[in-house]
């Protein structure tokens, strides 16, 4: 959980460099972060192929 947060906050820093410092607009800081979200889909789409699926018994719970 602390990767997704802190990749969080790196997200909103990069954001506020590319429109505040750099001067871009919200579509452009937008295409951006397209490809970052395209592979974070691409990859755990891969992940879910060839990653052998695990049945476990939870009727012992």
């Amino acid at each position: 959980m602390t990767y997704y947060a802190s990749f969080n906050g790196f997200q909103i820093f990069a954001t506020y460099f590319y429109e505040e410092y750099q001067g871009l607009s919200t579509i452009e800081t937008t295409k951006r972060f397209l490809p970052s979200g395209v592979l974070g889909c691409e990859s755990e789409y891969h992940n879910n192929i060839f990653q052998p699926v695990t049945k476990t018994n939870n009727s012992e719970c």
